[in-house]
């Protein structure tokens, strides 16, 4: 039989990391969702207590808000702030 000779780069790290943490958050998210579902609350365990809130959020469409007031193209470039972003995309070969 042939051993394949795979070096673990930091990228290959950062992926197994990644599917590890995705697994995790899926767990998290399903026990988040059973505590809503239970209702608001105070929920106690051995280690930690969590409480379930209840709130309203509003937000505001700017951009229909600008159309509807005719603030022009201009006013809205002049008063955008821009700033350089640098991402990691991972990807499974």
């Amino acid at each position: 039989m042939k051993t394949i000779d795979l070096q673990v780069t930091k990228v290959d790290t950062l992926g197994l990391l990644l599917a590890q943490i995705a697994e995790l958050e899926a767990k998290a998210t399903a026990i988040k969702q059973s505590l809503k579902e239970d209702g608001q609350g105070i929920y106690e365990g051995s280690m930690f207590k969590a409480n379930v809130i209840v709130s309203n959020r509003s937000t505001v469409d700017f951009k229909q808000v600008f159309a509807e007031c005719s603030v022009p193209a201009e006013v809205i470039a002049r008063n955008t702030k821009a700033q350089e972003i640098v991402t990691v995309k991972l990807t499974s070969r």
